[in-house]
């Protein structure tokens, strides 16, 4: 069964011996600038990442620079706080991307699991 989805704790899902997490801590993340370059430095986006919502979503749906024997699992700890410094309708904008790649990866021979920790 694909796991694919956003979890608010760790306990909410199966680790898997192939699953590879990737913790971000989202105080380092108040300010859009902030996350695109984090997230860029964290989950080893391709050199061509264009610094937008559209660009990590596109990245986040590719995965072609990602080594897919692995499963991705993204832990953000402290979640409320990023992008603290943004405003809300935006924040809820970067959520939503999350939830609509993994609803494309259940599809998928792939899990993509976000955890608002």
């Amino acid at each position: 069964m694909n796991q694919s989805g956003i979890y608010l704790s760790e306990a909410s899902f199966s680790l898997k011996e192939n699953h590879k997490i990737i913790k971000l801590k989202s105080h380092k993340m108040h300010h859009f600038v902030d996350f695109y370059a984090y997230l860029q430095r964290k989950l080893k986006f391709p050199s061509y990442f264009g610094s937008n919502l559209d660009a990590m979503e596109e990245c986040l749906m590719d995965l072609s620079w990602f080594q897919k024997k692995d499963q991705l699992v993204i832990i953000f700890e402290n979640a409320k706080q990023l992008l603290k410094d943004e405003k809300t309708e935006d924040i809820q904008l970067v959520w939503q991307i999350y939830e609509d790649v993994a609803e494309y990866w259940k599809d998928q021979d792939f899990e993509f699991i976000v955890v608002k920790d």
